[in-house]
């Protein structure tokens, strides 16, 4: 094929079309996807982002439970933080909360002391009819004693439905385990 041929069969109607619409199409292509990085920005522009609160927990309270198993007074001490996570929607409803608890747990008697700890978080979700859902997750004062093992506390997943006036529904979700050996706690707790 010689410069002239060439140059002819470039010209030809089909070509300057194929052309054209590979041009038409990879346009097509460009605006569509800054469309939906426009779309995309504006949605997380205009997010509201979650607020956090840090709450400091010292408290020191009588423990009745284990005073009446034990024969002896026994004081119970929390420390540590709850961590409140609450997430709106871009209207600034109520959306979700997320609370964080990191705490130590000790139980005193009698010159001992029973040291635990609970990692957990409370999830409440509120459903567009008004219900909403509160799941606990992790750990919730488990206290371990030498050849004892675990002794008391809960570990595991509890999701609960409630209605828009409280009332609770249905357990969706109940796994893990509890645990109360109280003989346990209350011969390491003796005189």
């Amino acid at each position: 094929m010689n410069t002239n041929e060439l140059q002819t069969f470039l010209n030809r109607p089909v070509a300057q079309n194929s052309f054209r619409f590979g041009a038409l199409l990879r346009l097509a292509s460009v605006l569509a996807f800054s469309a939906f990085l426009l779309v995309l920005s504006s949605t997380t522009t205009y997010a509201t982002p979650p607020t956090r609160e840090t709450i400091y927990i010292n408290e020191t309270f009588p423990a009745p439970m284990l005073t009446g198993a034990c024969g002896s007074q026994v004081t119970g001490h929390i420390e540590g933080t709850l961590t409140i996570t609450t997430f709106v929607n871009h209207s600034g409803d109520f959306v979700r909360e997320i609370d964080s608890y990191h705490l130590v747990n000790t139980f005193t008697a009698n010159g001992h002391t029973l040291t635990g700890r609970t990692s957990q978080q409370i999830q409440v979700t509120l459903l567009e009819d008004g219900s909403y859902t509160v799941a606990f997750n992790g750990t919730d004062t488990v206290l371990t004693l030498p050849g004892a093992g675990v002794v008391f506390g809960n570990v595991g997943r509890l999701n609960l439905l409630f209605s828009a006036d409280n009332e609770l529904l249905e357990v969706l979700q109940e796994t893990g385990q509890s645990f109360q050996n109280t003989e346990a706690i209350c011969a390491a707790l003796a005189p």
